[in-house]
């Protein structure tokens, strides 16, 4: 009996004259995993007509080998470089297979979803749309940071920290080299920079720090069977010393939870446990599953501050997979199976 295709992976490129596809190494695992109930496609060669592909399918018996297949009712997309002629053939893919996290675009919108969720209020940062720059030297009344942060943005492009001094002046880094202004040239400068997107205003807290190097923690979360939230991974993300950001794509260095609760102990830091950590992180996913229903998988961003306080800092709808071990990948791409097979429910 054949086997049924429960998940597509959408992927670009060949060797040449070869029925092996190019794979990244994460997604050959999950080929081995999957074997049969994986195909591997173009987007290029699907036929809409028939709704079927030539797909790559993988079996520890017989290798890799192409043959037409039915197009699965669900997909992942495992392109990285994605172009113009790739959304234009995405978006018509989507019309016909449930192609899983979508992008998210709007933070703001995401943080009013937050603001509705009622276990997560304790754990959220005074945000709002930045809609008046004049609110920035009104915010720096009551704080000593804020962080204004496009709503579009990833991987902290476009960010900048603003802190105030003693003598009128504001102290501007972030996406830029450190900078002293005074408000007219904060304000040219942000309208020339933000002209094109809308921005939210955030509270800025004190981040943990390790050696001068900011904190972060990173829960990485998948779906299952279920469709419930399960976290696969829970580590801290250090930035580089006397930096502001604490992404992995910006060089920050990813640790373990006891290295970091043994480093609290020293500084008589009081780390809240992993699964208070998690159970934040699942509170975040939680309140935004009911308006992207098709949501696979996660990466949330925790904030530690210097008394050891959780905030939620952001969500990642395409997170890295570099802080997942192999064993970690292995449930990751079990429970992406399982939850593929919910699809199939009718």
């Amino acid at each position: 009996m054949m086997t049924m295709q429960i998940l597509g992976v959408i992927i670009k490129g060949f060797y040449s004259g070869s029925s092996k596809p190019r794979l990244h190494r994460n997604y050959q695992l999950l080929a081995e995993i999957g074997e049969e109930r994986v195909v591997f496609f173009h987007l290029e060669e699907v036929d809409y007509e028939e709704k079927t592909v030539p797909g790559y399918i993988y079996s520890r018996k017989y290798g890799w080998h192409v043959q037409k297949c039915p197009l699965p009712r669900v997909a992942i997309s495992g392109v990285l470089n994605r172009d113009e002629e790739y959304y234009k053939n995405l978006r018509k893919l989507r019309k016909i297979v449930t192609v899983v996290n979508p992008v998210i675009l709007n933070k703001w919108g995401i943080w009013k979803l937050f603001l509705r969720w009622k276990p997560l209020l304790p754990y959220l940062i005074d945000t709002t749309p930045l809609t008046d720059l004049s609110l920035i030297p009104e915010w720096l009344k009551n704080c000593q940071t804020v962080f204004l942060k496009p709503v579009r943005g990833s991987q902290g492009k476009g960010m900048y920290r603003v802190r105030s001094t003693s003598n009128s002046l504001f102290i501007v880094d972030g996406d830029i080299q450190e900078t002293s202004m005074d408000q007219t040239e904060l304000f040219l400068f942000l309208t020339e920079n933000m002209k094109k997107d809308d921005y939210i205003l955030q509270k800025g807290i004190s981040l943990f720090e390790v050696n001068g190097r900011k904190l972060d923690i990173r829960v990485y979360l998948q779906r299952d069977g279920n469709k419930n939230w399960q976290a696969i991974s829970t580590v801290p993300k250090f930035g580089k010393n006397g930096g502001v950001f604490t992404h992995i794509a910006r060089g920050a260095e990813v640790m373990t939870m006891n290295w970091l609760n043994h480093f609290g102990k020293n500084l008589e830091i009081q780390i809240p446990p992993t699964s208070l950590i998690e159970e934040v992180a699942i509170h975040s996913a939680e309140a935004i599953t009911p308006s992207f229903p098709d949501l696979a998988f996660l990466g949330i961003d925790i904030a530690l501050d210097s008394e050891g306080k959780l905030w939620v800092l952001d969500l990642n709808p395409i997170p890295t997979r570099k802080t997942l071990n192999k064993e970690q990948k292995r449930i990751k791409y079990k429970l992406l199976l399982d939850f593929a097979k919910t699809y199939y429910i009718d």
